[in-house]
């Protein structure tokens, strides 16, 4: 009740003030939650995505309640507040039954699924309406506590097993489980589980699993979810009837709810009915033909089921005859069809080369498969091959159309990749729509070992002050949502007690299955991970399948994903800036090149994106063999928060020589006190206008008090009075007091690292110690108009020139130079306060 009364009555306590409107009936669902199973309620009414757990009170569940108020009280929207609120909810309940199921680990599995109930929950085949309901939930991926993706084959775990059961006179096929042998939260290393589908599968979206009733041998039944296979729209590979051999299976228990889990998607083998491991009362007796299995993939590819289309084309291609020369191509270019269109660029480019006939026996088809070649390695950015490819193609069928147009592209991919000269305007109206294909300009720049740590990125050249250093297309991206569900997909690693709201489960599942669908990519999982694994450049393939392990790629992607969807900020209207930022809706992406940067918060470079493409540009210059490096978190004054930020998210703190600097400013200092204070004081302007009178003043007082503490000599940023500065930069700009403005145009410089002189018409800026933001574009802009006033319009045009070569450091390109002008005149405007 006290903390009731703190919200309702004291709502700065919490900073927000958060309605009793809003609290209230949160609290009462929150306690309605059926926390426990009772015999009142209906399992097939309750929400899968909160698991039953029990032993819990109302004070347990009231002080989960009002800790998750303190902790979204900064949101503020009603609507964000609402939506991380829920989230948290959930994320809480599962924690619960997370730990429950912890505390249980290693017992036997005590409650089986009626067959009934497991086939009336998957008996929908159309599951329209399911996954329209499934848009307005709250979607979850959870991750479980990790474990290794099984490396023997099942031929091996044969082996194994009989030699262990050899004295016991026992003959088995396998070292093979049943349901009824599963363990709570618990990974049966050296085991297989045998089962066959029962139901028609579900998977609601592209971030939850691919999940079906499965029962074994002794007909015991249950769920089986399957992470990272099959889509919405094929979701053939638990089709009904299928038989899975689950390797080394992961049985989780989530309150109530309980089901196979298969994270590691080679852990999961779909065997062909006729395989010798399959029981005699789950074989087909049908006697299939090649053309059969071929006419069967050509249906399955004309319904756009590629999944399903690539498993039959290889069950043809394991009946055809030998001398069958033309089935056996044509099964080779159909699979390659398929696997095309399913993302499998490696499968698709070996079938595809492997259905061409000999120099001396031309095929009237070969133009087909070079195409589908060509286009594979393309889609993987080997231009290169992809450019030999149809230049092939072009020697057999020259009038082709679609090989002399993709050829064209494969060239410009080639000189964007070598020149660096990219076609930035239209670049910037596709990425209104979709990222664009583009070539990585990488030639400047290589991967050696760093003083700062592990690996780093070295100039292999110099590079002057707003070249270009790199461009590089994200290995993978996820864009911002534009419309779709109302609430924010989340994942939750319950193992390490924390969740990612927004695009980045999508990420996940999109890296995921891009390298398993294209082991050639394998480089990728060399980036840095916890620095519990060892490095990584192949993936063993087992039985087949590329075994990654997504725990793996978990790791790495926490610690290399790029955030895009806020950083245009010139071109990004605040109020949208602000909506991005509450519902955790950026667009994220991985590229290898750039996330062997490291850290500096006096960097020599500055990103910024184009769709999925980052524009890495240089600060000043860059001598050759000088270390590249980037600020991976906005500037913030206070020290001990941003080496906080890197130790969480990084592990590393930051020695850069403003942080070296800064380390007297510590919580139990002066200066500490009056930097929050400061920063306090301008983040209530922005909700609560003052007059100007009023800014003035107190900004005055701020900025006449920190910056003297700040080491002058150092000639080193002052990012604690940055803001007061442009705020009476732009007030005293509307106020039309321009020597005033002039003077704290200067200061705004001056406070983020430049240092900047005249001589005459000359000037000259010291970019040794700067921080390139916007800011300084707009201080030198209104110097530039300040001057020309004065009539110097020499040293107009000075400043004006570096406020263009800044705004193109920050922006990626000077596209919107002029339209940001604007947008500063407007903002001076709406700063002409009473």
């Amino acid at each position: 009740m006290a903390f009731a009364w703190i919200i309702r009555y004291r709502p700065q306590s919490i900073g927000f003030p958060m309605s009793e409107s809003l609290v209230r009936p949160l609290h009462r669902a929150f306690r309605q939650v059926p926390w426990s199973r009772s015999d009142s309620v209906d399992s097939k009414e309750f929400p899968k995505h909160l698991p039953f757990v029990s032993n819990v009170t109302n004070r347990s569940i009231d002080a989960i309640f009002w800790s998750l108020c303190i902790s979204f009280s900064t949101h503020s929207s009603v609507r964000t507040q609402r939506q991380h609120l829920h989230l948290s909810i959930q994320m809480e309940s599962q924690k619960m039954a997370y730990q429950m199921a912890k505390a249980r680990k290693g017992q036997p599995r005590n409650t089986a699924h009626e067959k009934d109930d497991i086939i009336g929950y998957y008996a929908d085949e159309d599951q329209t309406a399911l996954i329209e309901r499934a848009k307005d939930t709250n979607q979850v991926m959870s991750l479980c506590e990790p474990y290794p993706p099984c490396l023997k084959s099942y031929t091996e775990l044969r082996k194994a097993s009989s030699e262990r059961l050899m004295a016991l006179r026992f003959v088995l096929t396998f070292f093979q489980i049943y349901l009824k042998d599963l363990k709570v939260q618990t990974h049966h290393t050296g085991s297989v589980l045998l089962v066959r589908t029962i139901g028609h599968p579900q998977k609601l979206s592209v971030i939850l699993p691919l999940t079906n009733g499965v029962q074994d041998e002794t007909t015991d039944v249950e769920r089986l979810n399957v992470l990272f296979k099959g889509t919405v729209k094929d979701r053939t590979l638990l089709a009904k009837g299928n038989i899975l051999l689950i390797k080394e299976p992961f049985f989780e228990e989530a309150g109530d709810n309980h089901y196979i889990r298969v994270d590691n998607p080679s852990n999961l083998v779909l065997l062909a009915d006729d395989h010798v491991a399959v029981p005699q009362l789950w074989q087909s007796r049908d006697n299939y033909s090649a053309l059969h299995w071929k006419l069967k993939g050509n249906a399955a590819l004309k319904k756009e089921k590629f999944l399903e289309a690539i498993r039959c084309y290889e069950r043809g291609l394991s009946f055809v005859v030998t001398d069958d020369t033309a089935l056996k191509n044509d099964l080779h270019r159909n699979l390659s069809a398929a696997a095309l269109q399913a993302t499998q660029y490696d499968l698709a480019k070996t079938q595809a080369l492997l259905s061409i006939s000999s120099d001396d026996d031309s095929d009237l088809h070969d133009d087909k498969a070079l195409l589908r070649a060509g286009t594979a390695s393309y889609k993987l950015g080997d231009f290169c091959t992809a450019k030999s490819m149809f230049e092939r193609l072009l020697n057999i069928s020259p009038s082709y159309e679609p090989g002399i147009q993709i050829l064209e592209h494969t060239k410009d991919r080639l000189t964007e990749g070598k020149t660096g000269q990219y076609e930035f305007g239209a670049m910037t109206i596709a990425a209104k729509n979709d990222f664009g294909e583009y070539g990585s300009f990488l030639r400047r720049t290589d991967i050696r070992p760093s003083k700062i740590a592990g690996r780093g990125l070295f100039a292999t050249e110099d590079i002057r002050c707003g070249e270009i250093v790199l461009c590089e297309k994200a290995f993978t991206a996820e864009p911002r949502p534009k419309s779709g569900p109302s609430k924010p997909a989340e994942m939750m690693d319950l193992h390490n007690n924390s969740k990612h709201i927004g695009s980045y489960a999508a990420l996940f599942s999109a890296t995921v299955r891009k390298i398993v669908d294209n082991p050639s990519l394998a480089h990728i999982l060399d980036l840095h991970t916890d620095g519990t694994r060892e490095s990584q450049k192949t993936i063993p393939l087992v039985d087949g399948l590329p075994a990654v392990d997504i725990f793996r790629v978990h790791s790495l992607l926490k610690r290399n994903v790029f955030s895009f969807g806020k950083h245009a900020i010139v071109n990004t209207p605040p109020a949208e800036l602000n909506k991005i930022h509450e519902t955790g809706a950026d667009a994220v992406g991985l590229w290898y090149q750039v996330s062997h940067i490291n850290h500096s918060c006096i960097a020599n470079c500055h990103r910024n994106f184009i769709g999925d493409m980052m524009i890495v540009r240089a600060n000043f210059d860059i001598p050759k063999n000088t270390e590249i490096t980037l600020a991976y978190i906005e500037h913030s004054p206070l020290p001990s928060v941003q080496q906080e930020e890197f130790q969480m998210n990084w592990g590393f703190q930051c020695t850069c020589n403003l942080c070296i600097s800064e380390q007297y400013i510590t919580p139990n200092t002066k200066m500490y006190k009056h930097l929050v204070d400061a920063a306090a004081t301008f983040k209530r302007w922005k909700t609560h206008p003052a007059t100007a009178t009023e800014v003035i003043k107190k900004a005055q007082e701020l900025v006449d008090t920190i910056t003297p503490l700040y080491p002058e000599y150092e000639k080193l940023p002052r990012l604690g009075v940055t803001d007061h500065h442009t705020m009476l930069m732009l007030i005293y700009k509307s106020k039309e007091q321009f020597d005033l403005m002039a003077l704290n145009a200067r200061q705004v410089i001056r406070d983020l690292g430049f240092i900047l002189s005249v001589n005459g018409n000359d000037i000259n800026m010291d970019r040794t110690n700067g921080i390139p933001e916007i800011h300084v574009v707009w201080a030198l802009l209104f110097l530039s108009a300040d001057t020309f006033e004065k009539g110097n319009s020499v040293l107009a045009l000075g400043y004006c020139d570096l406020a263009e070569e800044i705004y193109t450091i920050l922006n990626g390109t000077k596209i919107g130079f002029e339209e940001m002008q604007k947008q500063l005149d407007e903002i001076v405007f709406s700063m002409q306060l009473a």
